[in-house]
């Protein structure tokens, strides 16, 4: 699904695409907010596409719960994805967050969750749930990035 290059939306709304059969979507620049639950339980949603013009800002809680993603690629706009935004998404193994500043909360919630990337970061505040992390976990950082984290144990 696209959506038209001058489109307006600013944020999809809860529910707005979920229980859908959509495949892959791509985002207008325009969107600042993706809403809890926006995509959840879309089953066969594997792909979704920002330009490197994006302006999403935050993706929240459950926004892709119960999705078929396997990467996920957030645009240097993003600054805040929530707690359990791709909770049990079985296939989600990686994510690459662009932007300098990001904070990531509860990312790891799937077994197979196994690499998380911040290539241009200088700030950036991660929360992990170490019961529930793949043993082969990495995390890849910017040089000088000043990195917080938050350990759980569930």
């Amino acid at each position: 699904m696209d959506f038209a290059k001058n489109s307006k939306l600013l944020y999809i709304g809860y529910y707005g695409f979920a229980e859908s059969q959509i495949r892959r979507i791509s985002l207008p620049d325009s969107l600042k907010i993706i809403e809890r639950f926006a995509f959840a339980n879309c089953p066969k949603l594997e792909t979704v596409y920002f330009s490197e013009n994006s302006n999403l800002c935050v993706i929240e809680m459950n926004a892709f719960l119960m999705s078929s993603i396997k990467y996920f690629s957030a645009p240097k706009s993003t600054i805040i994805i929530k707690s359990g935004a791709f909770k049990n998404c079985n296939n989600f193994n990686a994510i690459e967050l662009l932007g300098e500043k990001v904070m990531i909360c509860d990312i790891c919630n799937s077994e197979n969750f196994f690499l998380a990337a911040f290539p241009n970061s200088k700030d950036a505040f991660i929360e992990i749930n170490i019961a529930k992390v793949n043993k082969g976990f990495k995390a890849f950082f910017a040089p000088y990035t000043k990195c917080y984290w938050n350990i759980l144990t569930d």
